[in-house]
């Protein structure tokens, strides 16, 4: 990330990204900060956070710091079901620590999904690699 110390999120829009829908995802996290347990949750956000939501939990931005992850996201073309959204991640965090777990969430949308796009929640992606693998 261009900023330091940042929390990483996946948002949806349903008009060819045009906008991106606020209020409606849902998510949760389990995982492991430097052998430490987490659990954490969120509902009315603005995207599903990948990762975990508190402050040990965000994405450093040193050579050495990062986050590599994979999700799914399921009934992206049925208007009649809400979104269901299920992933893996493994961040190195701005303290140097190591986290990890699964993600999660539904957006819940009476519309198909047609748009999505990857954010940091302050400052922009300063540089990397973002590889999409099996859209239809």
């Amino acid at each position: 990330p261009e900023t330091d110390d940042v929390q990483l999120g996946l948002q949806f829009s349903d008009d060819g990204g045009a906008t991106f829908e606020t209020g409606y995802q849902y998510f949760g996290h389990y995982g492991s900060q430097s052998g430490i347990q987490v659990t954490d949750s969120g509902s009315g956000t603005n995207e599903i956070r990948i990762g975990d939501d508190t402050a040990a939990g965000m994405v450093g931005n040193e050579a050495n710091e990062g986050i590599w992850f994979t999700v799914r996201i399921i009934n992206v073309q049925n208007s009649s079901l809400n979104k269901l959204i299920r992933g893996e991640c493994t961040l190195v965090r701005a303290d140097g620590g190591l986290s990890t777990g699964t993600f999660g969430g539904q957006f819940n949308s009476g519309s198909i999904i047609d748009g999505f796009r990857l954010v940091f929640l302050s400052g922009n992606v300063a540089n990397g690699t973002v590889l999409l693998l099996g859209v239809t």
